[in-house]
């Protein structure tokens, strides 16, 4: 935790009798990239950048006990007081971070969605009749629906041979650029550092608007169809 009281990292892992050795690389939580999968329970928890230096107090607990101390982690003394600008880099990235979850929790509705679709075509590959022919229409067209959301966001994969991969200004790689700039440089983050971050920010919002208006409206009227007929596709979860 820090001075604030802030848990900033968990670390679990299982002890046995005995002496147990674990380590902390003196890093922060881990923070989800949109499109990225979703951690499956009881997954570790990712580590994030490094902590700044400071005061931290450890925690640990086993079963019913539970024991601490604190520790200082000192700068770098070849660096000099970088205190400040590591703090300004830190407050920037965070901003980032939370101006992307809503696009987090967009494209996991767009996986799920997806998912539901690669059942469904599954089930009715082989099935005659108009209702069959109706629901793999639809089902495509969903498809097609997600493919193109999913390229806005992402890029177009290019399957063209001789020509290299031409460059493309897509959502993600305007967020990757504004997250890497923010450290580039030993100084606290400016105008331009601030200009990419802007950028990535409105670009994320107008792609959480393009997926839940699909979500809200085609979506829901294609899953509607299908639930009429086998609910069991969707596996409880409302994309």
């Amino acid at each position: 935790l820090d001075e604030k009281g802030t848990t900033i990292r968990t670390l679990r892992w299982e002890s046995n009798p005995g002496f147990n050795r674990m380590y902390w690389g003196m890093e922060g939580r881990g923070r989800r990239m949109p499109g990225s999968p979703r951690p499956k329970p009881g997954a570790p928890e990712t580590g994030g950048q490094p902590v700044i230096p400071g005061r931290y107090k450890v925690v640990l607990e086993q079963g019913k006990h539970t024991d601490s101390l604190w520790l200082t982690i000192r700068p770098d003394p070849r660096l000099g007081d970088r205190i400040k600008v590591r703090q300004a880099q830190q407050a920037l990235r965070d901003r980032l971070a939370d101006s992307a979850e809503p696009l987090v929790a967009a494209m996991d509705g767009l996986a799920d969605a997806e998912e539901a679709l690669t059942r469904i075509e599954t089930a009715y590959r082989d099935t005659k009749g108009a209702m069959g022919d109706s629901i793999r229409k639809s089902t495509k067209a969903m498809q097609d629906s997600v493919k193109a959301l999913k390229e806005s966001i992402n890029g177009k994969r290019q399957t063209a041979q001789g020509y290299g991969q031409m460059p493309q200004v897509t959502v993600m790689n305007q967020f990757q650029q504004a997250s890497q700039s923010i450290g580039s440089k030993p100084i606290v983050p400016g105008p331009q550092e601030m200009m990419l971050v802007e950028r990535a920010e409105k670009l994320m919002s107008g792609a959480v608007e393009r997926i839940d208006a699909f979500l809200k409206g085609p979506w829901q009227g294609y899953r509607s169809f299908v639930e009429g007929n086998r609910p069991e596709f969707f596996g409880g979860r409302n994309p």
